[in-house]
């Protein structure tokens, strides 16, 4: 359903003025993407469990077809309106194993963030659907920490089946966990943690409540050195945990750093409450934000809070917004034969409603798709009643127009990723280009019907006194009476 500008239409004495603004822009991220390996093993015919380096498929040649016969609304509240959505795109494979034995893929195939126009209570899986010579194939989705660039080689490499661990860090490392009260009335204060620990063996994360009633928003690790950890009113409720080796004490904390000439300002008992907590574990600390009906495994979440912490140092309640989800799916291709393989998955384009008509942008990443052996020809379909708007992007593969939408062929894999932007109308505005929307003339005849006529009139009339002021630099027709 096309989506009107809201128009403010305000009729004055004499001056009327019609003003169209867009909608907002929203953002959403790419759709939907090539097929990546993601491991494959291979057995010989005699049963032999072969490991060679490099997989032997190869991709004969690949159809994207786009069926876009509806956009996004900019919100779905309720499964049924967004059942009504059903814009795709269906990746068709031609699979080869040319090598004397079977090979066994494990393939992931990435389909985008989150949209920001989709509750996160909607179900998407009658959406999305995987098919091997026209057979379902079982598949699950996953999830990454999606952050910067897309990087088909790096990302698909953060899918893992296990906890990840790093020299320090195990998800069974045991946490001590503590809440801190701080009671001393007055200004904010710089807090700092007086507690020596050894970094070797001790880490330490921690976060400020947001309310009375909530978990912080952020957990951040504590980096030894001359900076405090916050700052604190009365009131402030800290989560302290350390990781690793605890504590010999309870944590000690000071307002300001220790200057030994004017008192080292360490809190005592009266400033400051401590409460030990049972103790946790490492997993349990990267799983802090889950919610207990996630649709993310706890082995994802965890593994992509480890990137978060590595990207950015800290964790946030909304690293759920950064992941990037796929469909991983295993597929036999038998020594010197061929399957054809289909994923098809929603498109949730960008909006930009700073054009009128607003502006759809798709996105398909075809980098993961270099990952194969060889590749050979791509063709692109889309089918659709809207238009392709002509840009660089589009110009690029060389769509042609034909009676159900726009076609491309291509031989072999391009440089960079396929976008391509959509709209009701073949040629789009920017807002600011022009005054008036088109739905608008009607009102301006309106307008210029009653107002416009009586003030040309009065515009005729005011031109013989406009000369005389131009020539004499007076508003006058003949001179007035002297008085004596």
């Amino acid at each position: 359903m096309k989506s009107k500008s809201f128009n403010l239409k305000i009729g004055a004495i004499g001056l009327s003025l019609a003003l169209a603004t867009g909608i907002a822009a929203i953002p959403a991220v790419t759709a939907s993407a090539n097929s990546a390996q993601k491991d494959w093993y291979g057995s010989s015919t005699s049963g032999m469990f072969v490991a060679d380096e490099n997989c032997p498929v190869v991709v004969e040649s690949e159809t994207l077809t786009f069926d876009i016969n509806t956009f996004p609304h900019n919100y779905y509240y309720g499964q049924e309106d967004f059942a009504g959505y059903d814009a795709k795109v269906t990746a068709h494979y031609n699979f080869h194993n040319p090598a004397d034995y079977d090979v066994n893929m494990t393939l992931a195939f990435p389909f985008g963030e989150y949209p920001s126009y989709l509750g996160d209570h909607l179900d998407e899986n009658a959406k999305y659907a995987v098919t091997a010579d026209g057979e379902k194939v079982e598949s699950s989705i996953r999830h990454t920490l999606s952050v910067g660039t897309f990087n088909a080689e790096k990302d698909v490499a953060k899918i893992l089946n296990d906890y990840r661990d790093d020299e320090f860090f195990k998800y069974d490392t045991p946490v001590h966990y503590y809440k801190c009260g701080f009671m001393r009335s007055g200004s904010v204060n710089a807090l700092y943690l007086n507690t020596p620990y050894d970094a070797e063996k001790t880490a330490v994360f921690y976060g400020v409540q947001s309310s009375y009633e909530d978990a912080p928003y952020s957990i951040y690790r504590h980096e030894k050195g001359e900076y405090p950890l916050t700052s604190v009113q009365r009131g402030t409720e800290l989560y302290l945990f350390v990781v690793g080796e605890d504590f010999e004490e309870n944590p000690q904390f000071s307002y300001g750093q220790s200057f030994p000439l004017f008192g080292n300002n360490i809190l005592t008992e009266a400033d400051v409450y401590i409460y030990k907590q049972k103790d946790i574990t490492f997993k349990d600390l990267m799983l802090a934000y889950r919610g207990t009906n996630s649709s993310v495994s706890e082995t994802d979440w965890y593994n992509a809070a480890m990137d978060y912490i590595d990207t950015f140092g800290y964790l946030h309640y909304s690293m759920s917004n950064c992941f990037m989800r796929w469909y991983e799916y295993e597929l036999a291709v038998p020594a010197g034969g061929r399957v054809q393989n289909e994923v098809t998955a929603p498109l949730y384009p960008d909006i930009n409603g700073n054009y009128s008509p607003r502006l759809y942008r798709y996105e398909y990443l075809l980098s993961p798709a270099k990952c194969w052996a060889s590749f050979g020809t791509l063709d692109i379909v889309i089918n659709t009643p809207y238009y392709l708007v002509k840009n660089s992007y589009a110009s690029k593969f060389g769509f042609e127009k034909t009676e159900s939408g726009y076609t491309a062929h291509l031989e072999g894999l391009p440089d960079g990723e396929l976008v391509f932007s959509m709209s009701e109308a073949e040629s789009v505005i920017k807002s600011g280009d022009r005054l008036f929307d088109a739905e608008d003339v009607p009102y301006l005849k309106a307008i210029l019907i009653i107002f416009g006529v009586p003030m040309a009139l009065q515009i005729v009339a005011a031109i013989p006194l406009i000369i005389v002021f131009a020539v004499t630099g007076k508003f006058s027709t003949k001179p007035k009476s002297k008085e004596l």
